[in-house]
């Protein structure tokens, strides 16, 4: 057994992993209390640990140091470094992270990784991203987050969209398809969707539309156009006090569903 003194106690993960490249018994590293170098090299660290080549760990401060460009190219590896020790993982030298947004979310949660908060990050998700999901990380960082230029598809309600969209810190295509969750909607909003996507939206669960006759009609055009898809059974909750009679016809054209307009004079 090669025993890791006390004076290598703050020892660098390249380091460990050439020392155990050199020889088939086992090292001791119960004295080592931190180890420093790319999340790839720690990992090989640990892995070696798993193996039985490196004994004594599990409890060291990990600093994060050498990364290229200071970027993580795959965040999950951040997560599995997390698990390997119970110590912190100190990630401050991080500039830039990439990953699935599930894995980048599950490392700012972790209270074993430290130094996160300013970084830029690229979501590489393609196929479906919830934009509460995408909120969240927002509030994580005061980095910018950008998603995919291929990302397909974003879900969630109509105001959780909107807020994603809105949002100075998130860089979104603009052409993703949009699934919304709400049952009961305000036309206005879902009018400002429309206009921040080029995809269409799926608004099939939407049972009830509010607001004025002016932006439930353009919200019925949309459909008619194609960029809203699902309408034309929704009961209508109107907040105008004044319509016009043709106004109304245009609107019973476009639903099979109730309206109620019991807000406006008589």
């Amino acid at each position: 057994t090669i025993t890791i003194g006390t004076g290598d106690a703050e020892i660098t993960a390249a380091n460990l992993n050439s020392l155990n490249a050199l020889t088939t018994v086992a090292i001791d590293a119960t004295n080592v209390t931190q180890i420093t170098g790319t999340v790839a090299a720690a990992n090989t660290v640990y892995t070696a640990g798993d193996a039985g080549e490196i004994t004594g760990l599990g409890n060291e401060t990990v600093v994060i140091s050498g990364e290229t460009d200071n970027t993580l190219s795959v965040a999950s590896t951040l997560n599995t470094l997390d698990g390997k020790t119970t110590g912190t993982v100190n990630a401050g030298s991080l500039t830039t992270i990439q990953g699935a947004l599930s894995d980048v979310l599950t490392a700012y949660a972790s209270n074993g990784i430290t130094g996160l908060g300013n970084e830029t990050i690229a979501v590489s998700d393609t196929v479906t991203l919830a934009a509460s999901d995408l909120n969240s990380l927002d509030s994580k960082t005061s980095g910018t987050v950008t998603t995919s230029t291929s990302l397909a598809t974003l879900t969630g309600t109509v105001a959780a969209l909107n807020t994603a969209y809105g949002s100075a810190g998130l860089s979104i295509e603009g052409d993703e398809a949009i699934t919304i969750s709400d049952t009961t909607v305000d036309a206005e909003a879902l009018n400002d969707l429309n206009n921040y996507t080029s995809g269409a939206i799926n608004a099939d669960t939407l049972t009830t539309l509010t607001g004025t006759i002016a932006d439930v009609n353009v919200a019925f055009a949309a459909d008619a156009a194609g960029t809203i898809s699902g309408l034309g059974d929704q009961a209508i909750e109107l907040a105008d006090t004044n319509i016009l009679a043709a106004d109304l016809n245009t609107l019973n054209g476009y639903t099979t569903g109730t309206v109620d307009a019991s807000t406006v004079a008589v």
